[in-house]
């Protein structure tokens, strides 16, 4: 019998855990982004709210946000265990995702991938994300933006001219 996912604040030892047991893919999209165990509490310190969701107890993934002047970033990253458990992390992260693009109605939600993350690429088509555009080269190949386009209510414009770099 499978538990339901229990959400909580972030704490620095669910972070630490989830760093821990990272799936491959997202471990390097933390590298892409500058992210390491060393720093990593500290930017997630910067979001605007950070939730771990447990099931069984077991801290298995994290989603985020942060809001800039036009976007609301969202992040997701998880333990292998987001595999095994994906149609549970799929429905809470469309209501996380829905809740707040409901909330602020006039960002856009964006979320930046590693083209290599193909299993995320195609989560985020299932969440009702599109991608717009290559944003940036890394050593791991480009990343590229996908964009929530559920409730977007904006007339679309250049896909990318809006989006401002990640620091």
């Amino acid at each position: 019998m499978r538990k339901d996912a229990v959400f909580t604040e972030l704490t620095e030892q669910q972070l630490n855990f989830v760093l821990a047991n990272l799936r491959e893919h997202d471990e390097v999209e933390l590298n892409i982004f500058g992210l390491t165990a060393e720093n990593a509490w500290g930017h997630m310190q910067n979001m605007d709210e950070n939730i771990c969701v447990e099931i069984d107890g077991e801290p298995i993934c994290v989603f985020g946000y942060m809001l800039t002047a036009t976007t609301i970033r969202f992040n997701f990253f998880g333990t292998h265990k987001v595999d095994t458990n994906w149609k549970q992390i799929t429905k809470s992260a469309d209501s996380y995702i829905g809740y707040y693009m409901r909330k602020f109605p006039l960002r856009r939600g964006v979320i930046e991938v590693w083209e290599g993350h193909v299993n995320s690429r195609r989560w985020l088509r299932l969440l009702n994300f599109i991608e717009t555009c290559a944003y940036r080269s890394t050593k791991y190949g480009r990343t590229i933006f996908v964009e929530y386009n559920k409730y977007n209510k904006i007339g679309r414009t250049d896909e990318c001219a809006y989006l401002q770099p990640l620091h």
